[in-house]
């Protein structure tokens, strides 16, 4: 009976998992046996009934059934089949079977009081070890996908310390032989309390579920209640997916990007557009990555919605500060992106209906318990509703829409060794009737293998592809045409893991293969007049080398440090313009072309980035962070705009664009109160930018073959503070940030033409010094549930006339510096109302409404402020919103 108790533990992670069919009192034995396998007999019985048997199949090795049976109870056929045999069954529930070795282990262990699955045995207790310590190893999976997990708590009472798990679930503890209270918990599941006996060495596997309890309010992060003061990252936020759809939402649609921005530290030019900006850093330096694989536009709708299925969804993490050295490439911050994993254990669908669009997800096993597939999707009907029941003139023969399709597919190949595959593909249109057309898509795919060479050493090796294009057309001409650009790259990484007592190292390197296509003209009808222009190709390619290692010094000291190696090159073919003077100035001072053929290098660059953080405790709720970082970021995003417009165009660094290089300190202070229940902070960072891209006053970026010349570098300079009071406990919780920052450049060249602002410091478009945020959530009742965002943020800058001219009767204004104006401050208040309809502890489906109102008071906040010139009078300002109103929406959504 040494492995029953196991067994039974065994069962109990599969109850949930039986249909409702025949019941053991219902199977009936009626055949002659020949010398079968009992093995084989029991999976004929579990393949025609809901029974299932649970069992070491060593044990069952060479048993034979044989004998005729006719309408014979599954009871009395067992009798017979473990007779004159070493095994013995128990009837777990009405479904349940358990085979187990006969032994008298129950009379011999104080067990009084305890269930079978309360137990865990480790050992052979007819072989027990005396004296000396032994290796206790084991699993720990989320019993609903079979995942392993990462960082599960192991906690030996006795011992008042424990371990965590690696990144295969793994973990492994050095015991006396004995009696000991095991705790094993993880974010959002449920805790297990296990007594486990230890005879000698061994190992168990143990899954832990969602809390039966419902999870009340809204948290920030998906991680243990006290990790933002033992953890040793700073600026680091782990989003769980099922805490972002409490969140108010515009026209219901889930948007875990913009739940971002109501994090200190991140925000947005404004509304409708795509992009963030994290600690001073443009749109473009923030690397976003789902499963791998790298995002260039999250958003549908111009920015209104997220790319990112809520339904498939698991956790977005968000790196502003500490990145480790595995991560990198992009100057401010990384995203992270995890979709979920299929259950390997049972089908079931969910989605939602909501105004604007609509979307389901289904996933199931493929082989029961070694793989399965997940697979998503949504769609607008935005067309729909303003053709059927918003009949406005001017709206009319204007379209919008999108839709994208996700999926995942894991499998489990040994025990060892493991394969997950992701992809998605969208694809958003806009029409205003003729006027103007912009479409684009993405592209994604990845696949990753993973392998466990061994109990602290970890492998896997990567493959990640994006593809990014986006077109615009003019509509308004007689003889319309199109403007397209894109950009793709192809990763390839490998990654080791080695786990120790007090170490946690990892060390790999990649390369990435970037192809950008900055520009191509044509027509769109069939017998277009208008001639083809393309801009060529460029190519480039990244690698890189790192090391990062965990060190957990003792109770106090924890470091992070970690070292990378960029590499870079540009390479042919392709035609490069020499320009008198040691940096391109006009067009007319070009004074020779250099050709280059296939690969050819035509420029290198490379650069150490090294990677420290510190971590010292105080006491258990208390501790002081810092942490320096200096990425290189290669790759560049050309604009002239606010916003992500199809106007921008990506490059790489080439002959005349050198790579952005970064440098961020940082220093906090973290204190949690009553339990956990209260977390507090406050972080202070600079950050020091050499190489910042910017235009040149009225520059020409569309479709220009000497794009060189209208750029120029510079430096930028970004500090902030940021506030965080935090509860995450109880019927009323949420959390309340304050941002000050500032975010400035300083453009000076060789002559008036380079430089801005006559070379002094100033302020960036995106620069808002104040921004406040208070989010929170209540649970009324079992049912009902009220949540709600409210934002603050000084306006940001924008361009004033000085004074102005008169030119053919009409005076122009103008411009002598850039940023010297503020648009008006930005305010927002939204609230949700979620009903729960699904309480019933037996249930077929679980569902919900959600009504939300989005900015409820109707502010009308200025997205920009632009002025026009007129005849005999001033430049008159003029001030845009792009949502002047409240937006009411009601979403449904269900789960099978």
């Amino acid at each position: 009976m040494l492995r029953f108790l196991l067994l039974t533990l065994t069962v109990f992670t599969f109850l949930s998992f039986h249909s409702f069919g025949q019941q053991i009192s219902d199977v009936r034995i009626d055949k002659k046996f020949e010398s079968e396998l009992l093995t084989d007999v029991l999976s004929q019985i579990e393949a025609n009934s809901s029974v299932k048997f649970f069992y070491d199949p060593s044990w069952l090795e060479n048993v034979r059934v044989s004998g005729e049976y006719a309408d014979t109870s599954l009871r009395s056929a067992l009798e017979d089949w473990t007779a004159n045999t070493r095994l013995n069954y128990h009837f777990y529930d009405a479904f349940n079977v358990v085979l187990y070795l006969r032994s008298d282990l129950l009379s011999t262990l104080n067990l009084a009081g305890l269930k079978d699955t309360d137990v865990i045995i480790v050992g052979d207790s007819t072989n027990a070890v005396s004296g000396s310590a032994v290796a206790v190893r084991g699993t720990i999976r989320n019993g609903q996908t079979n995942e392993p997990l990462l960082g599960a708590s192991v906690y030996v009472d006795e011992l008042a310390s424990g371990t965590v798990t690696n990144a295969a679930g793994r973990f492994s503890l050095q015991l006396l032989p004995g009696d000991y209270h095991v705790r094993v918990s993880h974010v959002t599941l449920q805790q297990e309390a296990k007594r486990m006996f230890v005879f000698g060495p061994g190992e168990f596997q143990l899954d832990l579920y969602e809390k039966t309890i419902q999870l009340e309010g809204v948290t920030i992060a998906g991680q243990a209640p006290d990790i933002n003061v033992k953890g040793i990252q700073m600026g680091t936020v782990q989003l769980q997916v099922e805490d972002v759809k409490k969140l108010p939402a515009f026209l219901g649609e889930v948007d875990i990007i913009k739940s971002l921005t109501l994090l200190p530290g991140v925000s947005t030019v404004g509304e409708g557009t795509t992009g963030l900006n994290v600690r001073g850093g443009t749109a473009d330096q923030n690397l976003i990555l789902l499963d791998k694989a790298p995002v260039y536009n999250t958003s549908h709708l111009f920015g209104f919605f997220s790319i990112f299925s809520p339904d498939a969804t698991d956790d977005v993490t968000i790196y502003k500060a500490g990145i480790p050295a595995n991560l990198g490439s992009r100057a401010s911050s990384v995203v992270e992106v995890k979709q979920k994993s299929g259950s390997k254990e049972k089908f079931g669908s969910q989605g939602g209906i909501g105004l604007v669009a609509s979307r389901v997800m289904a996933e199931g096993p493929i082989k029961e318990g070694k793989s399965s597939f997940i697979v998503a999707a949504r769609k607008s009907y935005v067309n729909y509703l303003f053709d059927t029941f918003i009949k406005v003139e001017e709206l009319v023969g204007n379209k919008a829409g999108f839709w994208d399709l996700s999926g995942k597919l894991d499998f489990a190949l040994t025990d060892r060794l493991s394969l997950k595959a992701s992809g998605y593909v969208s694809k958003d249109n806009f029409t205003i009737a003729n006027e103007s057309s912009f479409d684009y898509q993405n592209g994604l795919g990845s696949a990753e293998l993973g392998y466990v060479f061994s109990e602290n050493l970890l492998g896997g090796l990567s493959v990640a592809y994006s593809d990014y294009q986006y077109q615009l057309g003019d509509l308004q001409l007689a003889d319309p045409y199109k403007v397209s650009s894109g950009v793709g790259q192809l990763d390839i990484k490998a990654d080791m893991t080695r786990y120790t007592e007090k170490h946690a190292l990892q060390f790999g390197g990649g390369t990435t293969f970037y192809g950008f296509k900055p520009g191509e003209r044509s027509g769109i009808n069939a017998d277009s007049q208008i001639t083809p222009v393309a801009l060529p190709e460029q190519q480039s390619q990244e690698s890189f080398l790192y090391a990062n290692d965990e060190i957990n010094l003792n109770d106090t000291w924890s470091v992070m440090a970690g070292l990378r190696y960029s590499m870079y090159r540009s390479y042919g073919p392709a035609d490069v313009f020499v320009y008198s003077g040691e940096r391109p100035g006009r067009t007319s001072t070009l004074t020779d072309t250099l050709q280059y053929s296939g690969n050819e290098t035509i420029k290198n660059y490379s650069g150490l980035e090294p990677r420290l953080s510190l971590r010292y405790s105080l006491d258990d709720e208390t501790s002081l962070k810092a942490s320096y970082n200096r990425i290189y970021q290669y790759i560049h995003l050309v604009s002239n705009t606010t916003a992500i417009t199809p106007y921008d165009i990506w490059m790489g660094s080439n002959y005349y664009l050198m790579p952005l290089i970064a440098d961020q300190y940082s220093i906090g202070y973290f204190k949690n109160y009553e339990d956990n229940t209260w977390e507090t902070s406050a972080e202070v960072y600079f950050k020091d930018i050499d190489n910042l891209v910017d235009y040149k006053d009225g520059a020409d970026l569309v479709l220009n073959p000497t794009l060189e010349t209208e750029l120029i570098q510079g430096k930028g300079m970004a500090y902030g503070l940021e506030l965080l009071v935090k509860r995450s406990k109880g019927k009323l919780n949420g959390w309340a940030s304050y941002t000050y920052s500032r975010t400035l450049r300083k453009m000076e060249g060789a002559d008036r033409e380079s430089t801005i602002n006559k070379g002094n410091w100033f302020p960036s478009y995106y620069d808002k010094p104040h921004d406040l945020t208070l989010s929170g959530s209540y649970k009324v009742t079992r049912r009902w549930t009220i949540s709600s965002n409210f934002t603050y943020s000084t306006g940001r800058p924008f361009s004033v006339p000085e004074n102005g001219f008169l030119f053919d009767g009409v005076l122009v204004g103008n411009y002598t510096e850039r940023n010297n104006g503020r648009i008006p401050d930005y305010h927002r208040l939204d609230l949700a109302f979620t009903l729960d309809t699904s309480l019933k502890i037996k249930k077929l489906w679980e569902s919900s409404w959600t009504f939300a109102v989005y900015n409820v008071y109707g502010r009308k906040n200025a997205y920009s402020v632009f002025f026009k010139d007129t005849a005999d009078a001033r430049p008159t300002a003029y001030k845009l919103a792009i949502l002047g109103a409240a937006f009411p929406s009601i979403t449904y959504n269900f789960k099978f």
